[in-house]
């Protein structure tokens, strides 16, 4: 997982502690969270053997909870307390061990690399606080860090540990700690930067043999094992558990200590696990740990005896030499003034061979101006050959086939139809609706004539769209020829179309006038026979109805003639 986006720091696992008073007791040396405070900041490729302890969930690193250190490219060293479960803490390290990741860089918000776990190794004699007995842990990662990215810092081997004659002597231990942890006591989000801290060995404490004269200030100390430095104005604090104390023996650099607890307030002294005292418990984990004796890296000697000679010896991880070379990068990535193809450790790679031109990796290879398929050495390489797009081949091997291809981009059979210019856009032999790219193109759809919707999209709905003109059910009712011309059900002046059709207004009997159009006035038309009657058998005349009721009327007189009609058959 690279580069990873860094959101909140939600997790801060317990460190060490601080307090005021230098003769500790059990109970003020709790696991407490701890940074380095009044450090300086590390820059550039410095210390990046000090990685950093992040939880991951959903895909965001969620904190740098605790520090560690490469010791091989696939191990690392850290304190038993920030992997292991204890009982102040409110959830189980255990639980969180699939969420665990170790984070390569100086600053949480810009990790170089993040690098999955493989297996976690606590010591099998590990206490937890108030005790923090045996406080150091190993851990696997699924991956080989290269050595281009960090270069391991071995642990310091017993033949070489710290002797307490030099930490009592005048001149001392000059030891540096570095971690991810606060560097402001008080300020929980200033976790996760990378801070380092140079000070002189206050006390070394091994679980055997001579301690410094200090031990005897707490007789807790003597029985842990403990690098104490003297941290009156530098201390690490919350964040910086499981991080590396660094020392110089016969001209390399090793990890002398793992930062395990101080007082609360991360000043005064803090307590580093003595690595020198578990070497035995991290070599039986670790492959590879390199041999007490220094190893010369350039002599082609096996110096120390151990099998390995020069850069293979892990004692010469950290020389620059050692380093491989990036032969692309144009950059000297070894230190030896030899850049890319010139440095000797490329001699082997194709790319820098004279007249050898990689044709699709963006690079003059053979340095004659010309990149890629514009030189000529490309010319039949498959990479450079123009695309068919009509074949259904991949014709420059480049996995992408005919219109998928980039080369294709332009092509008429790889255009899409527009379909209302009535053009044929993608050369197909069809244009607008009839080809197959516009099936679902609203303008291509057939109005549905009864849903209320403009199926089509042409501002047009239902029976006001022309397709519609045909439909049955958007016909015209006459309202004066017995047919149901729509199709709907109702006849003449019962359809509401005609509710305004002069065919289906009613007579008015004593008007003058043809109010519904069949062209028989007042009581001459059958509507009004019932409302008509004979005037002292001198003819016809209208008794006054009003227009409502005429109405009534009206639909009586359309039924009577049924009616009469029904009872004639019933009398034969």
């Amino acid at each position: 997982m690279s580069k990873a986006n860094i959101t909140s720091l939600i997790f801060v696992l317990a460190l060490c502690g601080c307090d005021a008073n230098f003769q500790p007791s059990e109970a003020e040396f709790s696991a407490q969270s701890q940074p380095i405070i009044n450090g300086m900041p590390v820059t550039g490729n410095e210390y990046l053997s000090t990685v950093g302890l992040v939880l991951i969930q959903s895909g965001q690193i969620q904190g740098t909870f605790c520090t560690g250190t490469l010791i091989t490219p696939e191990y690392v060293l850290t304190a038993g307390h920030c992997i292991a479960d204890c009982p102040e803490d409110k959830e189980s390290n255990v639980e969180k061990r699939p969420y665990m990741y170790v984070g390569i860089g100086q600053n949480q918000d810009s990790y170089k690399e993040v690098y999955q776990i493989e297996s976690f190794h606590v010591h099998p004699q590990f206490e937890c606080s108030p005790t923090l007995l045996h406080d150091i842990a190993v851990i696997k990662l699924k991956e080989r860090v290269p050595l281009s990215l960090a270069v391991p810092v071995p642990p310091l081997p017993p033949e070489a540990a710290i002797a307490s004659a030099d930490v009592d002597s005048t001149a001392g231990v000059v030891a540096t700690s570095v971690g991810f942890g606060k560097t402001k006591a008080n300020d929980d989000k200033s976790v996760g930067v990378k801070y380092k801290t140079t000070r002189n060995v206050y006390a070394v404490c091994p679980l055997t043999g001579t301690g410094s004269k200090k031990c005897a200030d707490s007789t807790y100390t003597a029985k842990k094992g403990i690098l104490y430095l003297d941290a009156s104005k530098t201390a690490t604090c919350t964040g910086d558990s499981g991080g590396p104390t660094f020392i110089a023996q016969n001209g390399h650099d090793y990890v002398a200590g793992v930062t395990s607890y101080g007082f609360t307030n991360c000043t005064i002294v803090n307590g580093m696990t003595l690595v020198s005292d578990y070497y035995s418990f991290i070599s039986g984990i670790v492959d590879g740990l390199p041999a007490a004796a220094a190893e010369d890296c350039f002599n082609k000697a096996d110096d120390n005896g151990d099998g390995r000679m020069d850069c293979e010896d892990p004692h010469c991880y950290f020389e620059h030499s050692c380093i491989p070379e990036d032969c692309f990068n144009k950059v000297d990535d070894n230190g030896n003034d030899l850049i890319d193809c010139a440095d000797p450790q490329c001699r082997n790679v194709i790319e820098c061979h004279e007249n050898v031109e990689i044709c699709n990796d963006r690079v003059d290879n053979n340095h004659d101006g010309l990149i890629d398929c514009a030189d000529p050495t490309c010319a039949g390489d498959v990479v450079c050959q123009k695309e068919n797009c009509t074949n259904q081949i991949d014709d420059n091997g480049n996995d992408l086939i005919d219109c998928l291809d980039p080369q294709c981009a332009y092509h008429p059979n790889c255009q899409k139809e527009n379909c209302t210019n009535q053009i044929d856009d993608d050369g197909d032999g069809f244009a607008d609706c009839f080809d197959t790219d516009c099936k679902d193109a609203p303008v291509c759809q057939k109005e549905n004539c009864g849903d209320g919707i403009d199926n089509n999209g042409n501002g047009l709905v239902d029976c006001a769209d022309a397709e519609c003109s045909s439909e049955l059910k958007c016909q015209i009712e006459i309202c004066n020829d017995k047919v149901d011309n729509n199709g709907n059900g109702q006849l003449d002046c019962f359809d509401p179309q005609c509710v305004t059709s002069i065919y289906c207004q009613p007579e008015i009997c004593d008007d003058g006038i043809d109010n519904n159009g069949d062209n028989v006035i007042d009581c001459d038309d059958p509507n009004c026979g019932l409302v008509c009657h004979d005037s002292d058998g001198g003819g016809c005349s209208a008794v006054p109805v009003s227009h409502s009721v005429s109405s009534w009327w009206w639909l009586l007189m359309a039924f009577l003639p049924l009616v009469g009609k029904r009872r004639k058959h019933d009398v034969h």
